[in-house]
């Protein structure tokens, strides 16, 4: 099966949108892809690819998985407040804090939608072995929705439960979150 991936990837090269991002280890030869997207979607995750021929620029495939997804279907991850998940990019991601939280009550008439903000934390293992955080926020405003991106993955938050209720008071341990990402941008 491994044999077929490279001519698949050459079919879809040609006939499709087709995005990724790469590093290169200098010691072990081996081009590592978190995830490749075509048309949209995450179809092929943790590609490793081994440097046989540099004067050539000849790979041979090492490793991958599939990250089969339906058409129009985003990856998504739920988060509890103070949750962290790992991502099939390797990358953890944790729900650290609840910025702010001034979204329309559902039991109040109000001028404005409002919005809330939170913050994740991205967390990954360099190829030294150190661990690199990245802390960043997302905000839901009415309708629009912030996005954020870190070496080629998109993020945006896509929900925020529980919704306010004027009479009642919300601990950020009673938070959870539905947060989006994939490899290209989001479109508007």
């Amino acid at each position: 099966m491994k044999t077929l991936v490279p001519f698949l990837l050459s079919l879809l090269w040609s006939a499709s949108a087709f995005s990724a991002s790469a590093t290169l280890s200098s010691t072990t030869g081996i081009l590592e892809i978190p995830h490749l997207v075509i048309d949209d979607r995450i179809a092929l995750t943790g590609v490793d690819l081994m440097l046989t021929d540099a004067e050539n620029g000849r790979l041979e495939l090492v490793d991958y998985d599939f990250m089969p997804l339906k058409a129009n279907e985003l990856p998504q991850q739920e988060l509890g407040f103070g949750e962290t998940v790992t991502l099939p990019t390797g990358q953890q991601l944790r729900f650290i804090a609840v910025l702010s939280e001034s979204r329309c009550p559902e039991d109040v008439v109000c001028i404005s939608a409002g919005e809330v903000t939170v913050i994740l934390r991205l967390t990954e293992t360099l190829a030294s072995g150190n661990t690199q955080r990245t802390d960043f926020g997302l905000t839901l405003l009415g309708t629009d929705i912030s996005h954020f991106e870190y070496q080629g993955l998109y993020f945006r938050l896509a929900e925020v439960s529980p919704y306010p209720v004027s009479t009642e008071q919300i601990d950020d341990e009673d938070y959870s979150i539905v947060v989006e990402y994939r490899s290209v941008p989001f479109k508007n």
